[in-house]
């Protein structure tokens, strides 16, 4: 994709359309887009509460992409592009869900 939000984060998926891993369970993580709701990626589990608020707008994935290319954590906006990529970070996490 040619698109490129900058935002804040030094990972570089972080702005770039969400790259579509095969996910383990045969899914793939564009699979789960479809409903326009925002996407994080957390398979350690070590932020599951931060998203508790926000469960009607978002769908956790703790399934790791057994690629092993995926990022510990990300977080996909509702239009498919990486808000927070790396290693989970509550802070960042919660100044994402804020904006």
């Amino acid at each position: 994709m040619w698109q490129h939000y900058d935002l804040p984060g030094e990972h570089p998926l972080v702005g770039t359309g969400a790259p579509d891993y095969e996910l383990t369970g045969g899914t793939h993580f564009a699979d789960h887009l479809h409903d326009g709701r925002a996407l994080p990626l957390d398979p350690s589990g070590a932020l599951p509460d931060l998203a508790a608020g926000y469960r009607d707008r978002m769908r956790t994935i703790t399934t790791a992409p057994p690629c092993g290319k995926a990022p510990p954590a990300l977080f996909v906006r509702p239009d498919g592009y990486v808000a927070l990529a790396g290693e989970p970070d509550r802070h960042a996490l919660e100044m994402v869900l804020k904006t």
